[in-house]
């Protein structure tokens, strides 16, 4: 499914080199219940090279991101909505490669959700 989906953009986009392996979790979760999660859940995950959580609202919008690697450091009582980065920025999926590494070169990420 996810090289279908990858098909229906030109190799040269953004949407051609969209992953569709993330996490993503409502925004009113806590750091705990994120850990309890991949935890329980590790070996489903273990395949994926995932450097962001996505957080989410009510309505699935995204509405903030948080590395990985800061997980393990933060809070564990607190919701993430509380710690993420908030309005990421995005891309769309015909967002062209130069315009994404252009973009990559101005914002402090590694990945950029599309």
């Amino acid at each position: 499914e996810e090289a279908r989906e990858r098909l229906e953009f030109p190799h040269d986009t953004a949407g051609g080199l969209m992953i569709s392996e993330l996490l993503v979790y409502p925004q009113h979760h806590t750091v705990e219940e994120v850990l309890a999660d991949l935890r329980d859940k590790g070996d489903d995950y273990a395949d994926h090279e995932i450097r962001y959580l996505y957080v989410v609202d009510e309505r699935d919008r995204l509405t903030g991101v948080i590395p990985m690697r800061r997980l393990p450091f933060l809070p564990r009582g607190r919701a993430i909505r509380e710690l993420m980065y908030a309005e990421p920025t995005s891309v769309g999926p015909r967002e062209s490669l130069d315009g994404l590494e252009n973009l990559l070169d101005r914002v402090d990420f590694s990945a950029i959700p599309v």
